[in-house]
């Protein structure tokens, strides 16, 4: 037997009690008490049931009610944040309908001795099992202002049929983003409704009674079914046969008890769409384990995923015994309510769970047409991925990371399934255009989606853990449609094929906390390089490869062109420096090395826990830098076991306990008072990089993790000149910045010291100015795993600036050297290369007189003359190199972008004084210059954290 009724004290109590109940599913052998029907009859019955063994069978006519006595918690002070999120106190219930019944309602009403204050219409328009989460304070006519007694069910005014109703919750507390309308409850959380903002891969009951494509004006042609014949065939060739073991799956099958008896009723398993998310949604942890050992429970993801394991091995292996039992699968589905017009209460992270669904759709859709099941079946893939909005004017709200990852293919899937009509072509039409506009189109604010810079946005941040996923899935629906009639346009290619290009810099050979998200493992290239030789081969309105994917390609994986690509092609390895603001970083790549620096700040988030993920990797992005060789071998010293979470190289953070470090397992990280005003990074003409960060603590919180930091570095000939300035901390926990931190591997665990320099075990050479506090160790070291907290260790090298416990206003400089060694270390400490002017909290300028450069991280407006500048009108990045002895090469970044919810920050004018006369050596939109007395002021337009770049000539 199943959950009988589950009280708030914590036990299972008989059918008697009417008082405390979470919920109530009906499993004992009579109708609980309580439960009383008017004009009408209730009882327990076994032939409908959504999830135990019985339900509620409600025998009605008009006029009828059913009441059912329960305490209803929904007073206003119980919808409050729990566990991070705003909830609701919320209804849930499920039932079920065998007959359709247009224009007709149920009306449920919620009430006391005192009176009725909230009431809702359930739309009857259906038949199978349905449900609805109905929130108190937000959905219903009327909001209670106490705790209510009892539920009310009335009947339509006119007819009589039968209801069975199960798993009926009078109140559970729900994350309030959760709920979701359909055609029974078209009202349930309106704000969802948006016919161009509502998210992408939730069912849109706005969107689908706006549109309604005909397809009228055209006859279906044979070209039509052999362009579905040619789409089909890519997509199977995506899901090729699979040989598994029959008996293990029709095993698997059985389990979930499906039957269909000589009525023609089915029966089986309930299919929650989250088993281990809705399901217990609502219910205090300390009784989630009881619920869930107590109930009889499948999720719709396994079960589909069985679907999908079925329709491959079918087409290898068409027994009747498959065949019946995935039709009889598809048949519950539905029967469950799995149908065009029903959300099951909540879709909530739909794309990560449904994905087998539409290619066991597609792969059986002969088989469901014999049957009679294709049209709902494909119907249902239609609403549940809300197709229908392609027919809408594109929306850059669509082009997100989930979207990419998650549904996208699955809607190309869903249209393939559909039986063949003019209806389709519509689809197809439809799909190509807006899916290609919408890839094109710009992702504005914190919206996710592809930057400017390449950047692939999502939560907040550049994150790899979604991003590379979601132009892996974008370049799997590309390559699918390539050659077709259905092919995407040029311009949808190109925002796919400038992610790639983007990624083999940021990501290559790892994307590490550059790009890490709540996942600080590194990531590998391999997926990524595999998923660009695809596209490579997929460039539209032609045959032949796009030859800079390929050499792209090449460059990090090597091989045979012709052999890969069928011409030959120079493998393209970069170098140089590249800004990429949108993640408030720079890469840096020089001979056999890359490196990756990071920041965060302007509404660039710095990284993101979620539940029990990256506890401790909040200083990931304080100004970290990773090198790494050009080989997967090289992994910059990252090892997970030992790992010191306080000390990420290249960043000055406090060293706390990693109880401390943790401190909050909110949904989006530990939450520090401070700001970071001002960060980022800029390069001239891709050879030079410029990288800053600045964190400010909250002035009106003494918080004891909060720090004050200025970090500079310039990425030159092979060089990372590292300066740091106005570095505090509070007293209690040593403030350090670290020079490296290395994992010990056969052949990398060495390091060499000489005077003021050291070369860490992966050959990067470290020259740290005379006079400062270095600490250098190597041996085990103790840490605990991000997500379990479980102990680990592991040898490691690591070196540091020890700035001291409560340091004030400390300061350091050094100076990284790629693959260095003995000699070069000797050399550069003999010879020094630059000369820092100036180091302070406003200000660092440094310069490198053989390359005739000037580099200038402006803080805070520059007030003070340093070098050829006279004043400076806000913060900002500049590089100014002297190319002969009459022009000049400037590049100028306001890397803020000040990001909001749907805006970037607008163009700003940056305003430099510079000693002497110039003029624009060309015009360049945006900037401008004139001569004013023995100086020049030239006004250069910023935006989106691009640098923007000239040539000055001596007037």
């Amino acid at each position: 037997m199943g959950i009988r009724i589950l009280f708030s004290i914590g036990v299972l109590a008989s059918a008697g009690a009417v008082a405390g109940e979470l919920f109530l599913e009906f499993e004992d052998a009579a109708v609980p008490e309580g439960i009383a029907a008017k004009q009408s009859t209730v009882s327990v019955d076994t032939v409908r049931r959504f999830r135990g063994e019985q339900s509620l069978k409600w025998d009605w006519q008009s006029g009828a009610v059913l009441q059912i006595d329960r305490t209803v918690e929904c007073r206003p002070e119980l919808n409050r944040r729990e566990e991070g999120f705003q909830k609701t106190r919320t209804f849930k219930f499920w039932i079920y309908n065998e007959v359709p019944m247009p224009g007709k309602q149920l009306n449920i009403v919620f009430g006391d001795e005192q009176g009725e204050p909230c009431s809702f219409p359930y739309n009857l328009d259906f038949s199978g099992w349905r449900s609805a989460w109905v929130s108190y304070e937000r959905d219903m006519v009327g909001a209670p202002d106490r705790d209510l007694s009892f539920i009310r069910f009335e009947a339509p005014a006119e007819g009589a049929g039968t209801f069975w109703i199960d798993d009926l919750a009078p109140s559970l507390s729900i994350d309030i983003r959760w709920q979701a309308p359909d055609h029974q409850v078209p009202f349930v959380n309106a704000g969802l409704q948006d016919l161009l903002l509502a998210p992408p891969h939730t069912p849109n009951i706005l969107i689908d009674a706006e549109v309604r494509p005909l397809g009228v004006g055209f006859e279906l042609t044979e070209d039509h079914r052999a362009a579905f014949r040619e789409i089909e065939s890519k997509l199977r060739a995506t899901y090729p046969p699979v040989k598994k073991s029959a008996e293990a799956l029709i095993t698997n099958f059985n389990s979930y008890r499906i039957v269909k008896d000589e009525a023609g009723v089915i029966r089986g398993d309930f299919l929650p769409h989250l088993s281990s998310k809705a399901h217990k949604e609502g219910f205090p942890k300390r009784y989630q384990p009881e619920i869930m050992a107590l109930s009889k429970m499948h999720d719709f993801r396994s079960y589909t995923e069985l679907m999908l394991d079925m329709a491959r091995l079918y087409q290898v292996e068409q027994t009747d015994e498959l065949k019946s039992a995935f039709l009889l699968m598809g048949e519950h589905l539905l029967d469950q309510g799995w149908q065009a017009g029903s959300v099951q209460g909540t879709v909530h992270h739909f794309g990560y769970t449904s994905r087998a669904w539409p290619p066991a759709v597609f792969l059986m859709r002969d088989e469901l047409a014999e049957a009679g099941m294709l049209e709902p079946m494909a119907d249902a893939l239609v609403w549940f991925f809300n197709v229908k909005k392609h027919f809408l004017p594109p929306s850059p709200h669509l082009g997100d990371m989930d979207y990419l990852n998650t549904t996208v293919f699955s809607e190309l899937l869903a249209i393939a399934s559909l039986p063949d009509s003019k209806e389709k072509v519509l689809y197809f039409e439809a799909f190509k255009n807006s899916f290609g506009r919408i890839l094109a189109l710009e992702s504005p604010g914190l919206q996710g989606g592809i930057k400017t810079d390449g950047s692939l946005f999502h939560h907040g941040m550049h994150y790899a853990g979604y991003g590379v996923p979601g132009i892996k899935g974008a370049t799997e629906l590309i390559n699918v449609l390539d050659g077709t009639h259905y092919e995407l346009p040029a311009a949808a290619y190109n925002t796919i094929k400038k992610a790639y290009l983007s990624a083999r810099l940021w990501g290559y050979p790892y994307a590490g906390f550059n790009a890490c998200g709540r996942h600080p493992l590194l990531y590998g290239s391999e997926g990524l390089a595999a998923s660009m030789r695809v596209l490579a081969k997929a460039a539209p309105e032609t045959d032949a490869v796009d030859a800079e994917l390929a050499a792209a390609y090449l460059g990090m994986e090597g091989g045979d062109a012709v052999a890969l690509f069928g011409q030959p092609i120079e493998p393209d390895v970069p170098q140089g420096a590249w800004s990429m603001n949108y993640h408030s970083g720079l890469i840096y790549k020089h001979g056999n090395s890359s490196v990756q620096i990071k920041g965060f700040g302007s509404g660039v988030r710095s990284h993101e826990t979620y539940g029990t993920d990256n506890r401790y990797g909040s200083y990931g992005s304080h100004g970290s830098i990773q090198i790494f060789q050009n080989n997967r071998a090289h992994n910059s010293g990252f090892e997970h076991g030992g790992w010191g979470w306080s000390q990420p190289p290249g960043a000055t953070t406090l060293i706390l306990p990693l109880d401390v470090l943790e401190q909050d397992d909110g949904f989006y990280g530990r939450s520090v008072p401070q700001s970071a005003p001002f960060g980022g990074a800029s390069h001239l003409e891709h050879k030079i990089g410029l990288f800053a960060f600045q964190l400010d603590p909250d002035p009106k919180k003494n918080h004891a993790e909060a720090l004050s930091v200025r970090k500079s570095v310039l990425a030159i000939d092979g060089r990372l000149i590292c300066l740091g300035s106005g570095l505090s901390g509070k007293a209690g926990y040593p403030l350090v910045t670290t020079i490296f931190q290395c994992g010990l591997r056969d052949g990398h665990d060495a390091v060499q010291r000489g005077e003021n320099w050291i070369i860490d075990p992966y050959g990067t050479g470290h020259w740290i100015a005379p006079g400062t506090a270095l600490k250098q160790q190597t041996g085990r070291q103790e840490s605990r795993h991000n997500k379990t907290k479980q102990p680990t260790e592991g040898d490691f090298s690591m070196a540091w600036i020890d700035h001291g416990a409560g340091a004030r206003d400390a300061s350091y400089e050094y100076v990284s050297v790629l693959e260095a060694d003995a000699a070069i270390m000797n050399a550069m400490a003999s010879n020094e290369f630059y000369s820092v002017k100036r180091q302070d909290d406003r200000t660092h300028a440094v310069l490198v007189p053989s390359e005739k450069l000037w580099a200038l991280v402006n803080f805070q407006a520059l007030e003070d003359p340093v070098g050829p500048f006279i004043s400076i009108s806000q913060p900002s990045l500049v590089l100014l190199k002297q190319l002969t002895g009459s022009t000049l090469h400037i590049s100028v970044t306001d890397p803020r972008l000040e990001l909001s919810s749907r805006k970037t920050a607008a163009p700003v004018e940056v305003v430099l004084e510079m000693k002497g006369r110039f003029k624009l050596a060309k015009p360049v939109a945006g900037i401008s210059a004139h001569v004013q007395g023995s100086s020049t002021v030239i006004t250069v337009r910023c935006a989106e954290g691009e640098p923007s770049q000239f040539f000055l000539q001596t007037s």
